[in-house]
């Protein structure tokens, strides 16, 4: 299904990244013949089965989150038209809203259709790859598993790009950018490394920080991999924690074979955030030693980075990759 997306989404999409987002409720739109009613009812589902199996709500320590915001304007006809009120909503809230801090998530949305109900629902998400805002929808299974993708995301724990790969694409007509002047692929050194986080929490701009073309082009094209952790669906994990993941995230994305430009996942180079200040305490380039064989389960993986010895550099955010590259070499 196209989604024809207004020709000031690009700009929408820019301003929400201005505004703390951890609060952010995702707007729920029926489609044709789900009533509000319906969605509110569905979206109460939902939240309530991630609550009181992932939360443990109401004997944990944490409360029910307050997730879906449904939207009382009857039904529409397809996601075009969702888009269409989601921008223009958007737009309306920048104006209202205190600075920093916005009731809705700017960067995703629900959907409901009666061929989807009461296993699925369509979940719509706005990226940023080659400089161009994407909008890419995905069949998502309701109840638990909605849940908990929604709540990472408006949490930071998961990335639109983590979501995108774990869920099925129907086709290419999943798919719609905010184009702003032509843009080709770029070609890209051969490797792509994965980077980890031990000690900083909010990590999502990490990629970013060490290279600035990552928000500028596909995810199959970037150079460096933000990797989570995923029994807690967490960016920061501990140092042995990460020892271990290395050697099965390398054997997944070998599997996978999806990165372009001919680039291949380094089997022993990796950059590690240790602290919470990256800009001042820089990173490290981490080299497992291990004989790159994936030819094992995860059991056997994971004993092999336990067991790896890792040699340490230390370097500027701005230099890490450059030295990263130095060593793989």
């Amino acid at each position: 299904m196209s989604i024809d997306s207004p020709s000031d989404a690009s700009d929408v999409f820019d301003r929400g990244n201005q505004y703390a987002l951890e609060d952010g409720k995702l707007l729920g739109y029926g489609l044709k013949g789900v009533t509000t009613a319906m969605v509110q009812e569905t979206c109460n589902q939902v939240t309530e089965s991630y609550a009181k199996e992932i939360l443990h709500w109401p004997n944990g320590r944490l409360a029910k989150p307050d997730i879906f915001s449904p939207v009382d304007e009857g039904t529409f006809e397809d996601l075009g038209e969702c888009t269409k009120h989601f921008v223009k909503y958007l737009r309306d809230l920048f104006e209202s809203s205190p600075p920093k801090q916005i009731p809705i998530y700017p960067h995703a949305f629900i959907a409901f259709s009666q061929d989807e109900l009461p296993r699925n629902a369509t979940l719509v998400l706005a990226y940023k790859a080659r400089g161009l805002w994407q909008l890419e929808h995905r069949s998502v299974p309701v109840k638990v598993e909605l849940g908990q993708s929604v709540d990472g995301l408006r949490m930071g724990d998961e990335t639109a790009k983590d979501l995108l790969d774990r869920y099925p694409s129907d086709g290419p007509a999943n798919s719609t950018e905010q184009r702003r002047g032509d843009s080709d692929s770029r070609p890209t050194d051969k490797w792509a490394f994965a980077v980890f986080s031990t000690g900083l929490l909010s990590a999502l701009p990490l990629p970013a920080l060490i290279d600035p073309s990552t928000d500028e082009v596909q995810p199959s094209e970037a150079t460096l991999d933000l990797i989570g952790d995923p029994e807690t669906s967490r960016f920061q994990m501990p140092w042995e924690r990460m020892k271990e993941l290395f050697p099965v995230i390398c054997r997944d994305d070998e599997r996978r074979g999806w990165r372009t430009n001919g680039m291949k996942l380094h089997k022993n180079v990796f950059i590690c955030c240790d602290n919470d200040k990256p800009e001042e305490k820089g990173v490290l380039i981490l080299q497992l030693e291990w004989d790159g064989n994936t030819e094992k389960d995860d059991h056997e993986l994971k004993n092999v980075g336990k067991a790896a010895k890792v040699h340490e550099t230390r370097a500027g955010v701005k230099e890490a990759l450059t030295k990263a590259r130095e060593i793989a070499e």
